[in-house]
């Protein structure tokens, strides 16, 4: 990765990347490479420190995001439950 990614916001079409190296801030399509590099650099983590599954979720109706993940992992069949106190 040629720079060092300081903090990442979405804005709508378009994520907001603070290159903290170059002191410059610029704007990126999405689609672009970035996601999966930020994805390769986790797995690479993750194989260093001898994790065996890195695993993540997201709402079913997130279309963008499954399209991406549908790329760089492999849909489960878990199921998720959640009980909220009170």
């Amino acid at each position: 990765m040629a720079a060092t990614v300081g903090r990442l916001r979405d804005r709508g079409d378009r994520t907001r990347v603070v290159d903290r190296a170059r002191g410059r801030r610029s704007l990126r399509p999405r689609g672009g490479r970035l996601a999966r590099t930020l994805f390769d650099a986790v797995y690479a983590e993750a194989v260093a420190r001898g994790v065996a599954r890195v695993y993540w979720h997201t709402q079913a109706f997130n279309g963008a995001a499954r399209s991406l993940y549908d790329t760089v992992g492999t849909l489960t069949s878990f199921v998720v439950y959640e009980h909220l106190g009170g």
